[in-house]
C-alpha cells in the first residue's frame, strides 16, 4: 500500500484526568464512576448521543443484568439508576424486583409477574445525557478517536477528529470503551482475532404489530423460504421484542464480514438494509 507522509500541529483542546473513548453502556459507567469519585472526565463518542448498542443499533434488552433462571439482578448501581430515570420502575424498587430482560413474548407467558424493562432509544439517550452531565462529565459528541501518541508504555495523547478538524487530548488516564479496542490496538497492545467471526447484525423496527406465537412461527417460515430461494443469506432467530405498545424490533439479520474492516462494515450496512 502506498503511503503519504503527513505532519501537522494540533490544538490541545483538553487535559482531563480521565478520557473515556466511547459512550456505550461500559463508557457511561466508566465516565460516571470516575466523575463521581472526583476526577475531571471527558467522554467522546462518534455519534451524537450516548448509549452505544442500546441507542445506535436499537436494543431494548438489558443483557447480563439478571440471572435468567430467577429473574433477579446480578448487577446494580447505575443500571438501577438508569431504569428509574427512564421511568421503567419507581425509585427504590429496582433491587427487589424480578425481570424479563429480553421482553420475549415466550418468556412473558412463562413468567407473567416479571418486570420487562422496556424502553425506547430516545428515552435512553435523554437519560444518558442527564446522568453524564449531572455527574460532572464533559461529553463531546460527533468526535471520532483517530490515533494515539504513546510515550514509554502509556498513551500520552489521543488524536480525535470533529468539526474543528484534528484535535489533541492529553489525559492522565485513558479508558478504551470503543467496543473494538481501537485505542488499545493503535497503542500497540497485543490482541487476537478469531479466524471465524460472528456475523454482523442490523436490527430494525416495525410499528403497529401484535406480537404472538403464531406471528413468530410465520416469520420463521417466511425467512427460511426466502433463504432457500436465495432472496436472503444468513439470518438468525427471528427474535422479535416489544418496545412499547405495538412497536417491535427484530433481531434477525446476519451479514458475514469483519467489523474492523471498513469495506466489510459498509457492505454489511447496505446488505442489512436490503434484507430488512
Amino acid at each position: 500500500m502506498a503511503v503519504v507522509q503527513y505532519t501537522k500541529s494540533l490544538p490541545l483542546v483538553a487535559k482531563p484526568d480521565v478520557l473515556v473513548c466511547g459512550t456505550g453502556l461500559a463508557g457511561i459507567g466508566a465516565a460516571v464512576a470516575a466523575a463521581r469519585n472526583g476526577a475531571s472526565v471527558m467522554a467522546v463518542d462518534r455519534m451524537g448521543f450516548a448509549g452505544g448498542f442500546f441507542t445506535n443499533i436499537i436494543g431494548s434488552a438489558f443483557d447480563g443484568f439478571v440471572y435468567e433462571g430467577t429473574g433477579k439482578p446480578v448487577v446494580g448501581g447505575l443500571v438501577f439508576e438508569m431504569l428509574e430515570r427512564m421511568g421503567v420502575v419507581q425509585s427504590g424498587q429496582s433491587p427487589n424486583l424480578s425481570y424479563n430482560v429480553n421482553g420475549d413474548f415466550t418468556e412473558v407467558e412463562k413468567y407473567p409477574d416479571r418486570v420487562i424493562p422496556r424502553t425506547d432509544p430516545e428515552r435512553f439517550k435523554k437519560a444518558s445525557d442527564d446522568v453524564l452531565t449531572e455527574s460532572g462529565v464533559r461529553p463531546l459528541f460527533h468526535t471520532q478517536v483517530s490515533d494515539v501518541i504513546v510515550k514509554g508504555e502509556r498513551v500520552d495523547t489521543v488524536i480525535a477528529s470533529n468539526k474543528d478538524g484534528l484535535v489533541a487530548i492529553k489525559p492522565r488516564t485513558v479508558i478504551d470503551a470503543t467496543g473494538d479496542a481501537d485505542v488499545a490496538a493503535w497503542a500497540g497492545c497485543p490482541y487476537e482475532k478469531a479466524e471465524s467471526l460472528q456475523p454482523m447484525s442490523l436490527h430494525f423496527r416495525i410499528g403497529f404489530v401484535e406480537l404472538t406465537f403464531e406471528l413468530r412461527r410465520k416469520c420463521a417460515a417466511v425467512l427460511e423460504k426466502a433463504r432457500a430461494e436465495g432472496k436472503i443469506g444468513l439470518y438468525g432467530g427471528p427474535w422479535p421484542a416489544t418496545f412499547s405498545g405495538r412497536d417491535i424490533y427484530f433481531n434477525v439479520i446476519r451479514t458475514p464480514g469483519d467489523a474492523t474492516n471498513p469495506d466489510d462494515w459498509t457492505n454489511a450496512e447496505i446488505q442489512g438494509r436490503r434484507d430488512a
